[in-house]
């Protein structure tokens, strides 16, 4: 009889063993695709605008948020803003506040949600210069689910492209 419930504790243990390893394989498994899922960063770049401005001078433009409501489409009412903060709202949709996260001099700035908002994202202001002449790109990047980033890409890329355009014409 002992040597029966040997061989059962043996068998029983290695059955535990073999559950526990497929668990943690398959867990393994689902950590990836988490991990896979949670990096749905969503990045739209507008095409280079060329500036009637110099890179410094756009770069001061763009330093400050009083100036910000000049370059902001028809959709934007209720705009408020100060050197260092703005905020706004779409028509229709909602509010929305935004900050300076980082200012590289002449190079890049870099524009963040300020409150409340319901996705992270950030703005960022790359400039250059081309053959003397200034250069903006924008870029915007967004943590937003599969289902977001199909009802919201063609609108920012639309956002991005307005935004360039007005900022040429300056």
């Amino acid at each position: 009889m002992g040597a029966v419930n040997e061989k059962m504790f043996s068998f029983a243990s290695h059955l535990f063993a073999l559950q526990i390893y497929s668990f943690v394989g398959a867990f393994k498994y689902v950590f990836i695709i988490l991990i896979k899922f949670a990096d749905m960063m969503t990045k739209i770049e507008s095409r280079n605008g060329l500036l009637k401005k110099s890179q410094k001078e756009m770069f001061e433009f763009l330093s400050d948020f009083n100036h910000f409501k000049d370059l902001m489409p028809e959709q934007v009412v209720d705009w408020k803003s100060d050197s260092d903060s703005c905020s706004f709202t779409l028509k229709g949709m909602t509010s929305l506040g935004m900050k300076y996260d980082q200012k590289i001099p002449y190079s890049e700035i870099v524009i963040v949600p300020d409150g409340k908002v319901s996705f992270d994202f950030k703005l960022i202001c790359n400039l250059s210069t081309q053959n003397e002449q200034g250069v903006l790109q924008l870029g915007f990047e967004a943590d937003l689910n599969p289902f977001m980033k199909m009802m919201a890409e063609k609108p920012l890329q639309n956002f991005l492209d307005l935004l360039i355009n007005k900022a040429e014409n300056m």
